[in-house]
């Protein structure tokens, strides 16, 4: 049995980023002003050491907005966010997000980035929809257990 909804999902995302080739794989709170990052592949965030960021740093806001996936494989010429905080002072060339539905609004987004120009394959696509889906399980249940991190399987290109 896990401590709760954020060791989970800290799980989810960890096995999400195994399958993209990406920086890292991020699990995102989006609000007015800022965006929250509840877990992120490679090194975990500490608890109580969420990660927060004002706003204009944030692309999971647009998927957010969007209400919809949303691959940008260039994110320096991609007219929506080219001019976002996050590809213009972080680097970020490439950005993968999916929005966690939780009836019916968006209640996080799970999303991968990349530090350079980068063309989401089939399967990456799969394993951030598949990690977004158990995140919205995880959430709807309110019942963490080892079940609920499931081996992403990838999907041949």
């Amino acid at each position: 049995m896990f401590d709760g909804p954020a060791d989970t999902i800290e799980r989810i995302v960890q096995e999400a980023g195994t399958h993209v080739a990406a920086v890292t794989v991020l699990c995102t709170l989006i609000f007015n002003d800022k965006q929250m990052i509840l877990a992120k592949s490679g090194a975990p965030i500490e608890p109580g050491e969420a990660q927060i960021q004002p706003a204009e740093y944030s692309l999971c806001r647009f998927t957010a907005d969007g209400r919809a996936k949303l691959v940008i494989e260039d994110a320096v010429t991609h007219p929506l966010v080219r001019d976002s905080k996050a590809v213009l002072d972080h680097g970020v060339a490439a950005y993968l997000g999916v929005p966690v539905f939780v009836s019916p609004d968006v209640a996080a987004i799970i999303c991968a980035v990349a530090d350079q120009r980068h063309a989401w394959s089939k399967a990456e696509v799969e394993a951030i929809d598949t990690a977004a889906r158990q995140a919205a399980a995880v959430l709807v249940t309110g019942e963490y257990t080892e079940q609920d991190v499931l081996p992403i399987v990838p999907v041949h290109a």
